[in-house]
């Protein structure tokens, strides 16, 4: 398996939250090949693929990038 951007995305495909939360597209993938599965085994919600960041994320942010992030951040108060 290589390693690629879309690879290396983590998804949260269902409702469920904490550390089970967050999958890698081909882990998800492999495992629903294998059990034929369209939904959470634990909270029920069909699977939904929704990428946590879109795909032209830095993989860096300068300080300065972050910073105003947090600060727009902390201005909407999220």
């Amino acid at each position: 398996m290589a390693l690629t951007a879309l690879s290396l995305a983590q998804l949260h495909p269902c409702k469920c939250a904490g550390s089970i939360r967050y999958v890698h597209q081909e882990c998800l993938d492999e495992w629903l090949s294998r059990t034929n599965s369209v939904r959470c085994e634990l909270c029920h919600q069909p699977f939904l693929f929704s990428p946590v960041y879109v795909p032209n994320t830095p993989d860096v942010l300068s300080v300065s990038q972050f910073l105003v992030g947090e600060c727009l951040r902390k201005r909407a108060g999220t």
